[in-house]
């Protein structure tokens, strides 16, 4: 019989872990533009799924009765594991967003600490693309949480954290050394990177895990955990602040097997461990040890009666005769409470929820006496606070799981009035169109019609004329799987679909620019596929309410080509860009992508010349931006002989293009431009590595302008729309909470 509550035991040991692991410059001739940052980020709504399933809150801590921050894990819509986080106010719960690692398998926070309510660490780990198990650091700054870089090592995870400054934590969890085994981990943080730190090995222990750590200074750090030495048993390291040593931490004299789980010292010399054990009639009971400053002794402590399975998670001191441990039987949550030296049950209120699942407490927090936060998991996380006297349950928010969102055209008729659109992803992972009002202030999620039949639906353009007054156009997928153009317009009310023509036998046909030069003339242009596998360019006009097919011509040389975008100085005097596969070979042995220009002079269109940079054999125009019909500016990218992306901008004189070599930036994109006058445009992008660009034209040379970018959150600014030459709007999209793409919107008040 005890051979087998131990064979239980070894397996929910390596199981724990287990869990652990598995869940695991402008060129010459530029301007650099003054230090000033007048481009803000401005809130935009995204649409979220009902809930995050499987919610769970695994470490908390309070840096006060009414601050305190709680981190975990949960389960998204789409099945992935997630790093979780939420805030105390003293009297509700609320989520936070927390960004997750990109291209992680998934990843969890296991515990956190906070030595001011704008300074957290969190800790935890992720499992990368190829299932290892890597070190989790995320740290809060009383705004925004930031991934912070965590050594690898030879992976692992980090259970425990304990901040003594904003300068000084100590992460401790678990990994594997050049043999295989698994062996304690810690780590430091100097307040400018994380290091690991070797830790002593167990003597003749194939197995060795850390599972809490508690640092009274930068010094005094003291480190539980369980052991297989030969038997499991429990752990106990100090650091000194120079290295760490191994403690004796005695078994209970009725003891077979201990696990220490959690551990809180109020000073060097007074430390309190808390955990489980398995007694001599084979019962698995609580386990509270206590460190003197010289050695450790158990405390006797209180049961919960006729339970089998119990396992104690986590303790916090307020004193060192005043502390909380947390932890959970089959029956339920289980508090104990020392006061003085007698370790008692506490009565704690059972969440309400469904029948046959456990509530379980995982962690406790205490900021004094008589204010002590506990958290947990009931299918979803659920919180329980101390006032001194008794236990009560807090409601904390089902963090919502962040769809797919991406702005990436807008038009502002004025300064209170934008409209910006683009696309959403379902919780079946389909795509659906997205409109947003800016009002002035705020942005507001607009309704738009669901096309019958249609599988999924853009839109990638978007032109106002006033406030009431708007088209948008993009595409959508048929159940026939054939693509088709698409158009919207908005009454001031509501969102209606305008129906569109389709050129004769194309297979697969898109808008993605549009522009209104009147309330009753629009443009917009695109492409379109061939029965024969070719792509054309494609423009349609709009006159009243009617939308009509248009001759584009390409280049004699073009295979392919397609339109990206329009701007109309006058109903009859249009500009149109995109790109062009040019049919003959090119030096390299392939064809060129080279950029192409459409004139509409309100009888036809005809292809104008346009140079690329010299040696690039591909460049590309996505926006064009007209101020009148002799003065437009046309911007893209192109690459170099290095492959090397270079931002590009072309300007129209209403004769000729010609190349704006002081625009070109290495490493970027532009997505987008505005021209208010022929000497005041503006235009906006993205860089290589993942940050937003813009710069400004003042007629004769571009300067670069900062725009805010918080962390590596994959930023890009897809469209931009000015008022004038110090009011603009831009929005795009940024990689935000879960890992997941949301829309972004900034404001230019130079």
């Amino acid at each position: 019989q005890g051979g087998a509550f131990k064979g239980n035991h070894m397996r929910r040991l390596l199981l724990a872990f287990a869990a652990v692991s598995v869940m695991i410059g402008a060129t010459a001739g530029s301007v650099q533009a003054s230090a000033a940052n007048r481009w803000s980020i401005v809130r935009t709504p995204n649409a979220v799924s009902r809930s995050l399933h499987f919610g769970s809150l695994n470490g908390v801590s309070c840096v006060s009765s009414s601050t305190c921050v709680a981190v975990g894990s949960g389960v998204n819509d789409r099945a992935n594991r997630i790093a979780i986080a939420a805030s105390w106010n003293g009297t509700a719960w609320s989520a936070q967003h927390i960004p997750q690692v990109r291209g992680a398998a998934g990843a969890a926070l296991a515990a956190v600490s906070c030595v001011a309510t704008d300074d957290c660490t969190a800790v935890g780990f992720q499992l990368s693309g190829a299932a290892l198990a890597l070190p989790l650091v995320e740290r809060w700054d009383g705004t925004a949480w930031h991934l912070e870089p965590s050594p690898a090592g030879r992976g692992g995870s980090l259970a425990g954290v304990s901040c003594a400054s904003a300068n000084s934590c100590v992460a401790v969890g678990s990994t594997s050394d050049a043999s295989g085994t698994t062996v304690a981990l810690a780590e430091r943080w100097n307040g400018a990177s994380w290091t690991i730190v070797p830790t002593p090995l167990v003597p003749n222990a194939p197995f060795t895990v850390l599972s809490a750590v508690s640092c009274s200074a930068a010094s005094a750090c003291t480190a539980v955990g369980s052991t297989t030495a030969p038997g499991f048993g429990t752990v106990a390291e100090r650091w000194n602040g120079g290295a760490w040593s191994l403690e004796a931490m005695p078994t209970p004299g009725d003891g077979q097997e201990g696990f220490a789980t959690g551990v809180s010292c109020t000073s060097a010399s007074v430390c309190t461990a808390t955990g489980d054990y398995i007694n001599d009639s084979f019962n698995t009971v609580t386990l509270a040890e206590q460190w003197n400053g010289s050695a450790w002794a158990v405390q006797p402590s209180a049961n919960p009666s006729g339970t089998f399975i119990l396992q104690m998670t986590g303790v916090s001191c307020s004193t060192a005769s005043a502390c909380s441990a947390v932890g959970w039987t089959e029956a339920g949550a289980v508090v104990l409470r020392l006061t003085g030296s007698t370790w008692q049950l506490e009565s704690t209120p059972p969440p309400s929820g469904p029948p046959f699942v456990t509530p379980t407490l995982n962690g406790v927090s205490c900021a004094s006496g008589t204010a002590c936060v506990s958290i947990g998991s009931f299918a979803g996380s659920f919180a329980e606070t101390w006032n001194g006297s008794a236990w009560s349950l807090s409601s904390t928010p089902n963090m919502p799981g962040v769809l797919n969102s991406a702005l990436v055209a807008v038009s502002c008729s004025s300064s209170t009035a934008c409209v910006a659109v683009g696309n959403q992803e379902t919780a079946t992972g389909g795509q659906m169109s997205l409109a947003e009002a800016w009002n002035g202030s705020a942005w507001s999620m607009q309704r738009t019609p669901a096309i019958s039949g249609a599988l999924t639906a853009m839109l990638s353009g978007v032109a106002c004329t006033s406030s009431s007054a708007c088209v948008a156009v993009g595409w959508y997928d048929s159940v026939a799987g054939t693509q088709q153009p698409l158009a919207e317009r908005w009454d001031g009310h509501t969102w209606s679909i305008e129906s569109t023509p389709t050129p004769t036998g194309a297979s697969q046909s898109s808008l993605s620019g549009i522009s209104c030069p009147s309330a009753t003339v629009c443009v917009a242009v695109g492409s379109y596929q061939t029965p024969t596998g070719h792509q054309l360019p494609l423009a349609e006009r709009r006159e009243g309410s009617g939308w009509t097919i248009q001759s584009t011509p390409m280049p004699a040389s073009a295979l392919n080509g397609q339109l990206a975008s329009v701007a109309c100085a006058t109903p009859i005097s249009c500009v149109a860009v995109g790109e062009y596969l040019n049919g003959a070979v090119s030096a390299g042995g392939g064809h060129a992508h080279q950029p192409m220009a459409d004139l509409w002079n309100g009888i036809g269109w005809a292809s104008e010349s346009i140079d690329r940079p010299a040696g690039a054999p591909a460049s590309y125009l996505d926006a064009v931006s007209c101020a009148g019909p002799a003065s437009c500016t046309a911007v893209g990218w192109f690459t170099g002989a290095a492959q090397t992306r270079t931002a590009m901008a072309q300007s129209w004189n209403g004769t000729s293009w010609a190349l704006q070599s002081s625009a070109d930036v290495a490493g970027s994109v532009l997505t987008s431009v505005s021209c208010v006058t022929s000497s005041a445009c503006t235009v906006v992008g993205a860089t290589d590595n993942g940050a937003t660009t813009a710069a400004v034209w003042n007629g004769s040379v571009w300067s670069m302008q900062p725009t805010p970018n918080r962390a590596a959150t994959a930023r890009q600014l897809q469209a931009v729309i000015c008022s004038s030459s110090v009011s603009c709007t831009a929005v795009g999209s940024a990689v935000g909470t879960a890992g997941y793409q949301v829309t972004l919107a900034e404001l230019y008040t130079g």
